[in-house]
């Protein structure tokens, strides 16, 4: 019998064929195939996958959820000319319309935008966006005395 070196043995390119030698549960000697391994390996991989894919659209759904429209509406006193307002969630809210009652105008300050005028929003393609937890000062000039309101429609993303 010639004696090979294990550094000297050809390199395998499958599993097939191959096994491993061990002990089972109950401490008996076995001999397990690579390829039965192989197999096992595979398949937790496919799960895996399978689980990935349905997290990522529960995520989809769940986000799908959060995008739909949100309403405030601010009541300002007979004495209030400003009124803030936080995003408190963790997304974006964009104004897509303005409502108002006993107001003039209205304006908006936010991070990113200077006191512009929002009173007939909607009617433009403007895009004001209250990113998270940031606030909007609203100002207002009344038309007449006593309380005034103004409802806001954002879309939350």
């Amino acid at each position: 019998m010639k004696k090979i070196k294990v550094s000297e043995l050809p390199v395998g390119t499958t599993l097939k064929g191959l096994y491993t030698l061990g002990t089972d549960v109950n401490n008996n000697s076995v001999k397990v195939s690579l390829e039965f391994v192989e197999e096992k390996a595979n398949a937790a991989n496919d799960a895996a996958s399978v689980a990935k894919q349905a997290a990522s659209q529960a995520n989809d759904a769940a986000w799908a959820e959060q995008c739909k429209d949100r309403f405030v509406t601010l009541n300002f006193g007979t004495n209030e000319e400003t009124i803030q307002l936080a995003n408190v969630d963790s997304g974006v809210m964009t104004l897509v319309g303005v409502m108002n009652s006993n107001i003039e105008s209205v304006y908006i300050t936010t991070p990113r935008a200077t006191k512009v005028d929002i009173t007939n929003y909607g009617t433009t393609n403007n895009s004001i966006r209250l990113e998270a937890y940031e606030f909007a000062t609203f100002d207002i000039v009344r038309s007449g005395t006593g309380t005034a309101s103004v409802g806001l429609k954002f879309k939350v993303q």
